[in-house]
């Protein structure tokens, strides 16, 4: 497939939070998040910068050692060569390091740095259409090798458009979306069995029917479904 992501190529910005090494990297409180944000033309004017910035601050609190928390940003590819999208790393501490405090101290530097990426990465990336599944590829490759807890959080009205279009009215046709998810190629839906996703903001914005509404929730449902994600929503 004739797309670029650039992900893997990016010199990741990282707020390491440092804490004294035990306990290694199978503890059962490890976990991995991704925010993935849209940042195409319609998701700047529904708001859903902001909502990707409160989600990145959302993750941070919920971090409890060992875990990292990314934020990056897609439309047709995913980040740019020239924007450092943000990592936050917190090892596992001992008991002596208060967690809390050393969270409360990363969470304004992470969002401190999310505004200016989500911006480079707005006025950047290739804008040939929304490509959500190849935001969901590369959130995925981020956090898949990471022991215990993966999550996804996606933030984006769901209006994919890079090859099709997933906000028509064909969308509350079973058949249509059934054959649009079976002609995903595998790059665009991998093996995400193990993974949380949570969709915020679908269909924000989008003029969809009712039915079409409903129908582009079941089209991201059978989506999970074929990729072994377990999925939610959230408005």
């Amino acid at each position: 497939m004739n797309r670029r992501i650039a992900w893997a190529a990016l010199a990741v910005a990282s707020l390491v939070l440092l804490g004294a090494c035990g306990g290694g990297d199978d503890t059962p409180s490890a976990s991995a998040t991704a925010v993935v944000a849209d940042v195409s033309g319609s998701a700047e004017k529904l708001g859903l910068r902001e909502d990707a910035t409160t989600e990145l601050g959302a993750a941070v609190r919920a971090m409890s050692a060992p875990a990292k928390v990314f934020l990056i940003a897609f439309n047709t590819e995913v980040g740019s060569s020239v924007c450092s999208p943000v990592t936050v790393d917190l090892p596992w501490s001992d008991v002596s390091t208060d967690i809390e405090d050393t969270k409360a101290s990363y969470e304004p530097q992470a969002l401190a740095a999310a505004d200016p990426y989500l911006e480079c990465a707005r006025t950047s990336v290739k804008k040939d259409g929304t490509d959500v599944f190849g935001g969901i590829a590369a959130g995925h490759q981020l956090i898949k090798a990471a022991p215990g807890t993966k999550k996804l959080v996606l933030v984006t009205d769901g209006c994919h458009t890079y090859q099709f279009k997933t906000c028509v009215k064909q969308v509350a046709d079973a058949d249509w979306r059934a054959a649009k998810v079976a002609g995903l190629d595998d790059t665009m839906k991998p093996d995400l069995a193990g993974v949380d996703i949570t969709i915020k903001g679908l269909a924000r914005g989008s003029h969809l029917q009712s039915a079409q509404v409903q129908g582009l929730r079941a089209f991201y449902e059978e989506y999970a479904e074929t990729t072994g994600a377990a999925l939610t929503f959230s408005e």
